[in-house]
C-alpha cells in the first residue's frame, strides 16, 4: 500500500494491491469506499452538498458489480480481489482505477464544484 496526502490531509494518490472494494452511497454528494486487503481502509469522497457527485464508469469488467442508481445507503460498486489506484486529477475530479489479470477499468468521480477524498480509518 502507498498513500500520498496533500498538506491539508486530503488524499492525493492511493495504491492498494490485492484488495476487495465496496463503494456505498452515503449522501447525494458523498460516497464511502471500504477497502479490505492487508490493511482495512475507509475513505470518504464528497463534493458540494447540493451538487450531485457524478460517477462515470469506463470499461467495467465482469468482476466489477455496479449500480450507479443506488439510493443513499445503497451499495454502488463491489469487487473481489483487484489492484486499486485512487488519484486526484484536478480539484473537480478523482480517478479510480481497478485492475486484475491485466484488465483495467476506470471510475471517474466528478463535480462542477469540487471533489475531495479523506482517509476515515486505518484499523
Amino acid at each position: 500500500m502507498r498513500i500520498d496526502l496533500f498538506p491539508n490531509g486530503l488524499i492525493d494518490d492511493l495504491v492498494v494491491e490485492d484488495c476487495s472494494l465496496r463503494i456505498e452511497r452515503t449522501g447525494d454528494a458523498r460516497y464511502t469506499l471500504h477497502i479490505t486487503g492487508a490493511k482495512t481502509l475507509a475513505i470518504t469522497l464528497w463534493g458540494p452538498r447540493r451538487v450531485p457527485l457524478m460517477l462515470d464508469p469506463i470499461d467495467l469488467m465482469d468482476w466489477i458489480r455496479m449500480d450507479p442508481s443506488a439510493l443513499i445507503g445503497g451499495l454502488v460498486v463491489e469487487t473481489d480481489i483487484c489492484h486499486l489506484h485512487l488519484e486526484s486529477m484536478t480539484p473537480r475530479h478523482y480517478w479510480l482505477g481497478l485492475s486484475r489479470d491485466g484488465n483495467l477499468s476506470h471510475i471517474h468521480f466528478t463535480s462542477p464544484g469540487y471533489v475531495k477524498a479523506r482517509l476515515l480509518a486505518t484499523p
